[in-house]
């Protein structure tokens, strides 16, 4: 087992949404945990929306460092702790770790 740098020091899941056979004929959607991975959540971002008739004018993104690992993709889900995070981007451009961009989108997880 690695030890685990200063840097990440986070333990979050990765799940992705799958279709599965229902066994009538058609699919459901259904949460697929890939990962479970050690990251270093970055300071959140307060990034300006347009107003669209929900009365908040402003989005809150978490930045979550990883390691650079091939599998990760835009729409998955990280959980960690008692939280759920959407991945809204994925940037790679620094060689060596790998920039997730979030937003919260659930909290207080039953699981």
């Amino acid at each position: 087992m690695k030890a685990v740098t200063k840097k990440y020091t986070k333990k979050i899941a990765l799940y992705c949404q799958e279709e599965i056979p229902d066994g009538m004929g058609g699919y459901k959607a259904e949460l697929v945990k890939k990962c479970t991975i050690w990251a270093n959540f970055l300071r959140p971002k307060f990034t300006p929306k347009t107003m669209q008739g929900d009365g908040s004018n402003v989005e809150i993104t978490q930045g979550i460092s990883i390691r650079p690992i091939t599998e990760v993709k835009k729409d998955w889900l990280i959980k960690y702790k008692n939280s759920v995070y959407k991945i809204l981007h994925v940037d790679s451009s620094t060689q060596g770790e790998v920039i997730l961009t979030t937003t919260e989108v659930k909290k207080c997880l039953d699981t």
